[in-house]
């Protein structure tokens, strides 16, 4: 048994056009509204989030082969960083990658956030066994990346705030409940405080951000 969908890409036509209308390219906009558009970075760019210095950004692109029995989201992609000063792509070769998602894996783009000093990259990868871990790539990204922390219970939101400290949200008791985690130097987490999700958040699936 496979799971059905509406609204699916069929053959090579209707690839074609959905490469046509939901491409794009990366651009900077200036406080003046001036837009310097970045030509090599255009393509199905599914998501990008720019540094906290404005100068880089990582960029996710969707990449064929395209399913035709799956939607958009369980698409492959590529994670790229970008350079947006000059206008070209950094070398990251341990950027996490993915040529296709299977349903059981689950659809969605990956999170990615930012380290306001250090310019680090963070991400968020599973773990065998259960749980995930969070780590970051830092400057100039071309080593592997170091270990933030890891939880048993799951990564909902994550990031730095701006004096440097790493915080994560989970849910708990079926989603009712939104946990605050702060990450100790010695790598571990602990729980700073946690709340009951109120309906209508729970209903619209809102479980708050991370200051």
């Amino acid at each position: 048994r496979t799971r059905t969908y509406g609204n699916l890409l069929d053959d090579a036509y209707e690839e074609a056009l959905f490469e046509h209308y939901f491409s794009s390219t990366l651009a900077v906009v200036d406080v003046g509204g001036r837009v310097r558009r970045i030509g090599e970075a255009t393509g199905l760019l599914a998501r990008v989030t720019p540094s906290p210095d404005g100068k880089r950004a990582s960029v996710i692109r969707l990449v064929r082969p395209y399913s035709h029995l799956l939607t958009a989201a369980h698409f492959g992609r590529e994670v790229e960083l970008w350079d947006l000063d000059r206008g070209r792509r950094i070398e990251a070769p341990s950027l996490p990658q993915s040529r296709g998602i299977t349903p059981t894996q689950g659809p969605g783009l990956p999170s990615f956030a930012w380290q306001h000093d250090s310019q680090a990259l963070g991400w968020t990868e599973a773990l065998d066994g259960g749980g995930e871990r969070w780590v970051a790539l830092d400057p100039p990204y071309g080593a592997a990346p170091r270990e933030v922390t890891r939880s048993a219970g799951g990564i909902g939101r994550f990031g730095w705030t701006e004096r440097g400290t790493a915080l994560f949200t989970q849910l708990a008791e079926r989603g009712t409940k939104i946990r605050y985690f702060v990450v100790a130097p010695d790598r571990s987490a602990k729980l700073a405080w946690e709340a009951l999700l109120a309906e209508t958040e729970f209903k619209e699936g809102i479980v708050g951000g991370v200051p």
